[in-house]
């Protein structure tokens, strides 16, 4: 008998589970990571105001705060909360590939989003993106089903929780907001709405900027300082819009560290045969996948060329986008199915092992030797008395 499509998406999702757990405390517990212990340790005024003056709003460091409190202080507990949004990505990713292309695409969906090396490394981070993640996924979806049921309060209240969530997590999630507001605007103008309709199409968004003026009123002229300052005293490049999209589409598909870089053109090769033939495809739904995934690497561009930020490993910084990307590759995978099973098979394999080679180094190898904490902490644990004190810079 065929395996219900539920079961499928359980089981992906407990592989996904396992794979974000494995080696949990293998990674060095590095300086953002210490960063996010520090923010969190603080009492919850104190931690606001610290987070207005810093680079992430603060969000994620109240939810790590009430996490440490319920699971205690150690690298592996805090990760854990990572690990719980990682995991909650997959059968997300699976309802959204359902919706936007059909069930057996939203199969794969979740099978490509267990396996993704990006995914799994930000599944065993203690920092925001895993989460702001899941929440612009969470989004886009109440999103598309708020559009055929407007009337539905409580997809209106999904709606507004998990879009302010993940603005009040990580700010470049205004670009999944804004990717919403093209969308609403180019199909009031296709349509053409008189203005008092697009409007009313334009209330939800409104009311999520309405959640989130109170932060940005808070802030206010701090974070425009702080940016400025980071980037004088930094000094990075921008980089092209070749080299750009480059980088983002190798980590997207291979993570931070592929065996091959060049073996990322299979999966963008994938992607591309999901994404053309979408085009032509009818149903609002897939305009909005476009917008999920090109928006905010248009505007990480643009910032790239005003702020520019490019340390080790900074795509991370529009990790949200890739869910958009991936499904265009479960897309790809499907259409290989169409024509021939075994297509979709041969195709499947010869991702997966570069993907292999990837985890394979990402649990072999640490990104941040130089940078772990633990010894640190065990030598001022061996050393230290209740009369020292300590100073952290």
């Amino acid at each position: 008998p065929e395996i219900h499509p539920a079961i499928w998406v359980l089981f992906f999702t407990l592989l996904g589970f396992g794979l974000r757990t494995y080696q949990l405390g293998f990674q060095p517990l590095w300086g953002d990571e210490g960063w996010s212990f520090y923010f969190a340790m603080q009492p919850v005024g104190q931690l606001l105001a610290l987070t207005a003056v810093d680079i992430h709003p603060p969000l994620y460091y109240l939810l790590l705060k009430g996490w440490l409190l319920l699971c205690g202080t150690g690298a592996e507990k805090a990760r854990l909360l990572s690990v719980v949004s990682g995991t909650l990505l997959i059968p997300v990713a699976a309802v959204l590939g359902r919706r936007i292309f059909s069930w057996r695409s939203g199969l794969l969906s979740a099978a490509v989003t267990a396996v993704m090396p990006l995914a799994i490394y930000y599944s065993q981070e203690v920092r925001m993106y895993g989460l702001v993640t899941l929440l612009g996924a969470l989004s886009v979806y109440f999103f598309l089903r708020l559009e055929r049921q407007p009337a539905r309060r409580r997809l209106l209240a999904a709606y507004l929780g998990t879009t302010a969530a993940a603005l009040y997590s990580h700010y470049y999630a205004i670009f999944i907001v804004l990717a919403q507001l093209l969308y609403v605007v180019l199909a009031g103008l296709q349509a053409r709405l008189r203005p008092g309709a697009l409007i009313n199409s334009l209330r939800p968004l409104v009311y999520v900027g309405l959640l989130y003026l109170p932060w940005i009123i808070y802030v206010g002229a701090q974070l425009a300082t702080y940016v400025e300052n980071k980037r004088n005293i930094e000094g990075y490049s921008p980089l092209g819009p070749v080299q750009f999209l480059g980088d983002h589409l190798v980590a997207f598909s291979l993570g931070h560290v592929p065996v091959y870089t060049w073996a990322a053109l299979l999966p963008v090769g994938i992607g591309l045969l999901g994404f053309v033939p979408a085009i032509f495809r009818k149903g609002p739904q897939i305009k909005l996948l476009y917008l999920y995934f090109l928006t905010p690497l248009l505007c990480g561009y643009v910032i790239n060329l005003l702020y520019p930020f490019t340390p080790r490993y900074f795509e991370r910084t529009l990790l949200l986008a890739a869910p958009g990307y991936w499904l265009f590759i479960a897309a790809g995978l499907d259409r290989l199915w169409q024509r021939h099973y075994h297509f979709m098979n041969v195709a499947w394999l010869a991702l997966l092992l570069p993907v292999l080679g990837s985890l394979f180094n990402f649990y072999a190898l640490p990104r941040y030797p130089d940078q772990d904490y633990r010894p640190l902490l065990t030598e001022v644990s061996a050393r230290a008395t209740p009369a020292d004190t300590l100073l952290a810079s």
